[in-house]
């Protein structure tokens, strides 16, 4: 810490920056959709190109039921562009969850937006499928399409997505954890992840079959001394009774493999709830 009469002593204090604002910047005016069960309803993402990504899943409003807008801040979110949105005039988007990715391809926008999102025909999420949308920063080459179907009378909840944040020639692996629960979201059947090498065009994926009630998952990758020995991170609220959520962590292969480690995290006993985790793994590079 610094001394008191240090002119320095205001670099330990918040905000640390003089230059944030002190007043709220508006981003999106309307309704979001209120969703307590699908947790994620707002995501935000900082993008190798320096810029600040927000995705807001909107309310249900005339002329489109499901409708996910994802805005761009290149100042440091002084202000805010609307890069692009997924619309569907008759579905209803349950949760959403954010990615940026970038390429080293020098020509053009090589900054790519995913957004990935469970897909129902109905508000309460009924028989949700597992869907995803992309498009460059400057709103061109927009593409989407189902990733995964569930079992009849199930949905996909809770959608986390994570990427291994390289850069390549052709793609940035990309993936996603999400459960697949009874449409009351009663009983959580299975986990499931699966993961894209080829930007979206091509999925893979495996099941884990659950016997406990984990919702909320939260995804990271952890990377590993090289690309075979990248690794997936999860945390989840487990609900072992009604008065009793405890958080569990679990790692799994970054290759879709039907395997993985579990690790408790609290142990707080009856009457105490921990809830809504949020996983964050540092990504640090090793320098000479």
């Amino acid at each position: 810490f610094k001394k008191k009469d240090d002119k320095c002593i205001n670099d330990f204090r918040p905000p640390f920056n003089t230059e944030w604002s002190e007043s709220d910047i508006t981003v999106y005016s309307g309704p979001i959709k209120r969703a307590e069960f699908y947790y994620r309803q707002i995501d935000m993402k900082m993008g190798e190109d320096g810029n600040i990504y927000l995705a807001v899943n909107r309310a249900p409003a005339t002329g489109s039921n499901g409708r996910i807008d994802v805005y761009r801040s290149s100042n440091g979110g002084a202000s805010w562009l609307l890069t692009n949105s997924v619309v569907s005039v008759k579905a209803y988007f349950g949760s959403v969850s954010l990615l940026v990715e970038s390429t080293n391809n020098s020509i053009g926008d090589s900054t790519r937006i995913f957004v990935l999102y469970s897909r129902s025909s109905n508000e309460n999420n009924d028989n949700a499928t597992l869907d995803f949308a992309s498009w460059k920063r400057n709103g061109s080459g927009f593409y989407s399409a189902e990733i995964a179907t569930p079992t009849t009378g199930r949905e996909f909840a809770f959608v986390s997505a994570l990427s291994d944040g390289a850069f390549y020639t052709t793609a940035t692996w990309v993936g996603v954890i999400c459960v697949e629960a009874y449409n009351d979201l009663s009983i959580i059947q299975s986990y499931r992840f699966l993961r894209s090498i080829d930007w979206g065009n091509s999925w893979v994926g495996v099941t884990f079959s659950s016997s406990v009630n984990d919702f909320y998952p939260s995804a990271q990758l952890r990377p590993g001394s090289g690309s075979t020995s990248d690794s997936v991170w999860y945390a989840v609220e487990r609900r072992l009774t009604a008065t009793q959520y405890e958080i569990r962590v679990f790692s799994t292969p970054w290759l879709p493999t039907v395997s993985g480690i579990g690790y408790f995290l609290t142990s707080g006993g009856s009457g105490v709830k921990y809830q809504k985790p949020v996983l964050t793994i540092k990504q640090n590079r090793t320098c000479d």
